[in-house]
């Protein structure tokens, strides 16, 4: 990652922790190349004023960093990783995996690009329906379990 983008991101990072923890059930996970902005035990009105301040906070770098909304989080990355298709795309352009059958389990809004790369496979939704580009939908991880199970005894 260049050094224009580490310095990006680490200081957005430090901005948005010394602000967040202000708001309760907001945390943050740093997960290397990117970080995620945790939303899932604040209120509601907490959840929108956080989305504001980090959509502030990276807009004024987007020419280096994204935001990726969610229903839980708000990721940050750099705008160089791209996004969860286009990790789909890639790994399906790799020799090994030419011809491969995907198959894409996501839960959350950012899935939505890989869902569309695995088209020509078996994409599915976890978690409460929406509208999705998703040709499937389980109901949460015990289904998923179960769909793998069936899938592993179908193979063998």
């Amino acid at each position: 990652m260049p050094f224009n983008v580490r310095l990006a991101q680490a200081g957005t990072l430090a901005h948005l922790s010394a602000e967040l923890p202000a708001f309760p059930g907001v945390w943050i996970e740093p997960k290397g190349h990117s970080f995620s902005v945790h939303l899932k035990g604040a209120s509601k009105e907490t959840r929108r004023k956080v989305r504001r301040r980090v959509m502030k906070r990276v807009q004024s770098l987007r020419e280096t960093l994204q935001m990726m909304a969610n229903l839980r989080d708000i990721e940050v990355a750099p705008i160089s990783i791209g996004n969860k298709g286009l990790a789909v795309r890639k790994a399906l352009e790799e020799p090994a995996f030419r011809g491969a059958l995907p198959i894409y389990f996501g839960d959350d809004l950012s899935d939505e690009p890989a869902f569309e790369a695995a088209r020509h496979g078996i994409a599915i939704l976890v978690g409460k329906r929406r509208i999705t580009r998703a040709g499937f939908s389980l109901r949460g991880p015990a289904e998923v379990t179960k769909a793998l199970t069936r899938m592993e005894e179908a193979i063998r």
